[in-house]
């Protein structure tokens, strides 16, 4: 899904949930209107390796795993990691409420509880537990300096 060279999706912001008693989470309304332009009606649920779940939409899946096949040949850690994520990724519709299934066993495999942080990756989403991404170590100025360098690299600093 491209629009002149460009991702199409942009999913950006981080905001805090609570996943209903059935564990379905809603999605941001941003996050929703970027969906909605795509004519989205499911997402690739992906239990990630460092415990937090990824919502893909369906191209972005098939972008990403088109990337690692084309990878040629993988070493057997990361094939046995590979292999572990697409074997416990599951595409679910999103309801007419804007709410999408985190199943009980990738909420499981990422210490998902009920309180949720969604934080947008550009062509994903990520969604943590809250507890979690409240201990991650927030960057700082030294953090910022480190990478400066790398960033400039990439045309961002």
């Amino acid at each position: 899904m491209r629009d002149g060279g460009l991702k199409r999706y942009g999913f950006m912001g981080r905001s805090e949930h609570v996943l209903d008693n059935k564990g379905r989470f809603n999605l941001p309304a941003r996050f929703r209107d970027q969906l909605n332009k795509n004519d989205d009606t499911s997402l690739v649920v992906v239990p990630w390796a460092d415990h937090c779940i990824r919502l893909y939409p369906l191209t972005e899946w098939d972008e990403t795993v088109a990337r690692v096949r084309s990878a040629g040949a993988l070493s057997k850690n990361v094939y046995a990691t590979f292999k572990y994520i697409v074997s416990g990724a599951n595409i679910y519709p999103i309801d007419k409420q804007g709410r999408i299934l985190l199943p009980q066993l990738a909420r499981n495999d990422c210490s998902i509880r009920e309180e949720v942080v969604a934080a947008g990756m550009t062509t994903y989403m990520e969604i943590w537990d809250h507890k979690v991404w409240n201990d991650l170590k927030k960057p700082s100025r030294e953090d910022f300096a480190e990478v400066e360098d790398a960033f400039v690299e990439l045309g961002i600093g």
